[in-house]
């Protein structure tokens, strides 16, 4: 075989035949086939199925810079339409940073696939979708809503945050209910819980609001007053709820519980009916302590402050020929009791104003009266700081008063008594200590 050393070799056109392929060998063996009828290319193969058909137990392909060792020229593949303009790009970034990339110069989506399927979508805008290609938002996770897993593995979540060594943080969404949940694992046993901080480092996190003020802040975003809502319940895995922060019965209330609106809802203990253990005070700023008590009759009102009667049926009558005993209505309570006038849940009504109108009917039945403590106490008799105050019989046999020194009482009025006047207030009213017999 000749050999050709520094030297132009011409070679003409070479036609392989109008039925043949063309083919170049080295070594007896086929390197490079032209099919010349399909107008194709193998390389490594005699039947070449695409324009250019690579084959080999190693198809290899190497694309050189045989000048720079750097990153300043390129190695890409550029894909073009018929007027030579890129459409997709395949390579090494034009500068000197080595950063590859994958580049559509349209607007048009870049799917990434496995075993026929869409798996990844890059939209035109930058937004990923994983799962779906109806992408909703920067970065869009699609997956099945799984409950979720206590044991075993995998965890069915959406999305895992792990280094794979110790921790997992898996996120899901319910399939028995359409909630979110999260959940922190050991890596390799779902049964092995961990802790999950948040702003471990300082900070307020904010439930309904976006300038929390605390170090945890709970908004209702759809109510403006405290008439109908629940901030968030304590309970236990079986629904049982043992504090409602809050108010509007969400948990469900207990046998015998007040649905009247509040703030703070704390069950009891099943064994001991017990609901607080303070170790210290509880303090509250109202001076005096009431019983809830049933009025023999919706028609009669009593303002805070009035003698009130109380019947031999013990109920609050304002007859004094009725009444076996008197107290005065709750000015500013701290405690009080008997609050079971109204334990009927929303749910048995038809509507929140059937509840109201129902809750209202029942509260006109009720006063609070005041058992101990400090009252305003309306008369209309003279008084001096230190007498007493006696209930009488008034015009139309209503309950009047009158103010006895300790010098003059008699001992039937002592048992009559409702207090001591303590001092006048701003209005004249006498202020008394009740209980002090």
């Amino acid at each position: 075989m000749s050999t050709l050393t520094n030297a132009k070799l011409t070679v003409p056109t070479i036609d392989g035949g109008a039925a043949s392929n063309l083919s170049l060998q080295a070594y007896s063996t086929t390197v490079i086939t032209v099919d010349g009828a399909n107008a194709r290319v193998g390389i490594g193969t005699a039947s070449p199925a695409t324009l250019l058909h690579i084959e080999s137990s190693s198809p290899i392909m190497t694309i050189k810079d045989g000048t720079n060792s750097g990153f300043d020229q390129l190695g890409r593949i550029d894909f073009t339409d018929s007027a030579d303009t890129t459409r997709f790009t395949l390579g090494l970034v034009d500068d000197s940073s080595g950063d590859a990339e994958l580049k559509l110069a349209n607007a048009a989506n870049l799917l990434f696939k496995t075993n026929a399927q869409t798996r990844m979508t890059i939209d035109s805008s930058g937004d990923v979708g994983i799962g779906t290609s109806s992408i909703n938002g920067k970065a869009h996770i699609k997956g099945t809503r799984v409950d979720a897993p206590n044991s075993g593995l995998p965890s069915g979540a959406m999305l895992r945050l792990s280094d794979d060594s110790t921790l997992a943080l898996d996120i899901g969404e319910y399939s028995s209910s359409l909630a979110f949940w999260m959940q922190v694992s050991d890596v390799s046993s779902l049964n092995s819980h961990y802790p999950l901080a948040i702003n471990p480092n300082g900070g307020n996190v904010g439930i309904g609001t976006t300038s929390p003020t605390a170090i945890l802040e709970v908004k209702d975003s759809d109510t403006t007053g405290f008439d109908s809502f629940t901030t968030f319940l304590v309970g236990n895995s079986s629904g049982s709820v043992a504090t409602a922060f809050g108010n509007g019965g969400s948990g469900g209330f207990a046998a015998g519980e007040s649905t009247t609106d509040c703030l703070l809802r704390i069950r009891k203990d099943s064994t001991t009916s017990r609901s607080i253990n303070a170790a210290g005070t509880l303090n509250a700023s109202g001076t005096d302590y009431a019983e809830y008590m049933i009025k023999k009759s919706v028609n009669i009102t009593f303002e805070k402050g009035d003698i009130c009667g109380i019947n031999s049926d013990g109920k609050l009558t304002d007859k004094f020929s009725e009444s076996i005993a008197f107290a005065v209505k709750s000015t500013n309570p701290s405690y009080v009791g008997g609050d079971n006038w109204f334990t009927k849940d929303k749910e048995e009504f038809e509507s929140i104003e059937d509840f109201e109108q129902a809750r209202e009917q029942a509260r006109q039945l009720v006063d609070r009266v005041a058992f101990t403590g400090q009252v305003p106490c309306n008369i209309d008799s003279e008084f001096t700081v230190g007498d007493y105050i006696i209930p009488v019989q008034g015009d139309n046999d209503s309950i009047s008063a009158i103010t006895v020194s300790t010098a003059d009482m008699t001992f039937e009025q002592f048992k009559r008594s409702v207090g001591q006047i303590w001092k006048r207030l701003e209005d004249g009213r006498p202020y008394i200590g009740l209980g002090m017999k």
